[in-house]
């Protein structure tokens, strides 16, 4: 989807997902996070999405290719 962050979504931490892709809900204890984030539900013309935000000031976001060439997933 091509929002209009897109081209800056990784020096962002902006992302994009299908509403409700990520399966139900879960309780998480706070000791397990590894970053802090917002996400956010909106309508828009491709239907219901969730768009979460990176809170992290510190650094930037790792990039999605350089994921995927060290074997990660996405």
């Amino acid at each position: 989807m091509n929002m209009p962050w897109v081209t800056r979504s990784t020096d962002l931490g902006i992302d994009v997902w299908k509403y409700g892709q990520l399966g139900p809900r879960q309780v998480v204890n706070v000791q397990q996070f590894s970053g802090h984030f917002a996400l956010n539900k909106v309508s828009s013309p491709y239907g219901r999405l969730w768009v979460s935000m990176s809170l992290c000031h510190d650094s930037q976001e790792a990039d999605r290719l350089d994921v995927l060439d060290e074997g990660g997933s996405d």
